[in-house]
């Protein structure tokens, strides 16, 4: 990433690497014997570990402050000794676990059973790839009143997406908090959940559900309860949040949106 992120802001709070990682164009050719256009579009999608490495994360932008960057088991030690050099240290993680909906020949309904809790919170979350399909979002509300009463829930429905050692069923929001001068940063605590479910599109699992990422804002928003922007027409606002690799179409108030060309 070429540009100078201390162009935009200084002395920041939350830093969001909302990062689609590369995947490798040979294991890419390799699962769908032909490269079709779908295929080269997503060698040319997201960045790699090495360029990842290269972004420029300079005091002067964050030296009291986290970073909330997204990784899948099969990375987690690569981007922790890229973030220990840059003298991060990991502190918590948020865990988004993916799910799919069945087709009718794969349900295997759990009998239904009594409960003394009738109803459970259930996140409704969806993969936009999917969402503009009438039949799908039925089927998929369907699907979240079963499972919030307890009754019809098909079994196996984590994602099994491939990767080079592992499958990999769940993203993770690692954060990182560096604090240079041993200066003190008002956390908030709050009930927000640390595990969240997403009924994603198998061809996109990168793609979460507005629902989710909204949930995801909101988690940092409230730890970082300092970050919201207090000004006046007279005075130019300081923002205290950046999110790198955001969604264009996805404007966030308090937030400075970069986008990847």
């Amino acid at each position: 990433m070429k540009e100078s992120l201390v162009e935009h802001a200084s002395n920041i709070q939350a830093l969001f690497i909302n990062i689609k990682w590369r995947k490798p164009t040979s294991r890419i050719i390799a699962k769908n014997k032909i490269e079709t256009k779908s295929m080269q579009d997503a060698k040319n999608q997201g960045i790699d570990m090495a360029q990842f490495s290269q972004l420029d994360l300079p005091k002067k932008l964050l030296s009291n402050g986290i970073v909330f960057i997204w990784s899948t088991k099969d990375m987690l030690s690569h981007i922790i000794e890229i973030m220990e050099k840059w003298q991060f240290s990991y502190i918590e993680n948020i865990c988004v676990c993916m799910l799919h909906l069945p087709e009718n020949d794969e349900i295997d309904p759990i009998e239904s059973h009594e409960s003394p809790h009738k109803k459970l919170k259930v996140d409704e979350c969806s993969s936009r790839t999917t969402a503009e399909n009438a039949s799908w979002q039925k089927n998929k509300q369907n699907f979240m009143e079963n499972l919030a009463t307890h009754k019809e829930i098909p079994q196996n429905l984590f994602i099994n997406h491939d990767r080079r050692y592992l499958k990999c069923t769940k993203k993770v929001l690692l954060m990182f908090r560096r604090n240079v001068d041993k200066s003190q940063l008002e956390l908030r605590h709050q009930r927000n959940p640390d595990a969240l479910f997403d009924i994603v599109n198998p061809d996109s699992v990168d793609e979460l559900e507005d629902t989710t990422m909204n949930k995801i804002y909101d988690t940092i928003e409230t730890l970082l309860p300092k970050t919201k922007i207090y000004h006046s027409e007279e005075t130019e606002p300081k923002y205290k949040m950046i999110e790198l690799f955001a969604n264009k179409e996805k404007p966030r108030k308090n937030w400075i949106q970069i986008c990847q060309k």
